[in-house]
């Protein structure tokens, strides 16, 4: 098959920083949910980041499936029902005001593209202690965050990509570095918002597939693999930046 440019979410430091980033949470989905072997349809189960667990809440006809990717396995979350996996609050997985990187592979079925479509979050939409999400509203890749500006206001800043996603797999980065907030598809800048530096420090858990495991919770229903979240460690060290890398 012919190589796939991709982006993945990788950490670059600028010369001369004293302090690297930190890879906060992965999931590549190689392994089912509780599951020492084969991959097939799952109701519950705990999937693992290291020593972190992203355990997995349905209802209704949610299964949350295995499917092939060109160098491994992902997972296709449910056409009908609810399927939403959760890790529970850390401190480590909540910004602050430092640089950030949340990213992601994703495809798109036809059918596929629901009005509200989460595809990882922390905190929710009205949340007084600040938010960073990354979505697929209609099939259009965007980009969140929001909170505390640390002199008793509150900011948001959205990017949004102006496309609707195919049915192949896509590389999407949402990168807070200082006060922008940037949204890349398969390594290239689509857009940019300033006033992002808000401060992200709630006590939410983080959320993959949706805002919460029921009806009307924003559901994703596409294709999903790769998911990784990349925080600094202080807000002045220059972050994350998407750069190009090749799937077989």
């Amino acid at each position: 098959m012919a190589a796939i440019a991709v982006a993945a979410a990788v950490l670059a430091t600028a010369s001369g920083s004293a302090e690297s980033g930190t890879t906060e949470l992965t999931f590549d989905f190689e392994t089912g949910p509780g599951t020492a072997g084969k991959p097939g349809a799952w109701t519950s189960g705990c999937f693992r980041s290291g020593e972190t667990l992203g355990c997995l809440h349905t209802t209704g006809k949610g299964v949350l499936r295995a499917v092939p990717r060109e160098d491994g396995t992902a997972i296709r979350f449910p056409a009908e029902g609810s399927a939403v996996i959760q890790v529970d609050h850390d401190d480590a997985l909540n910004p602050g005001r430092a640089d950030f990187t949340v990213s992601a592979l994703v495809r798109l079925p036809p059918g596929r593209a629901d009005a509200g479509a989460n595809i990882v979050q922390k905190g929710g939409y009205d949340s007084a202690r600040g938010q960073w999400k990354l979505q697929v509203d209609s099939g259009v890749p965007s980009c969140r965050v929001s909170g505390s500006t640390g002199k008793g206001g509150h900011t948001t800043a959205e990017v949004r990509a102006g496309r609707v996603l195919r049915d192949r797999w896509t590389a999407l980065a949402c990168v807070r570095e200082g006060s922008q907030l940037r949204l890349y598809i398969d390594g290239v800048k689509i857009d940019t918002a300033k006033n992002a530096d808000a401060d992200v420090d709630n006590m939410d858990p983080v959320l993959i597939g949706g805002k919460h495991a029921g009806p009307r919770n924003d559901q994703f229903r596409g294709d999903l693999d790769e998911v990784r979240v990349d925080v600094t460690g202080t807000a002045d060290t220059p972050g994350h930046r998407p750069s190009p890398t090749v799937i077989d």
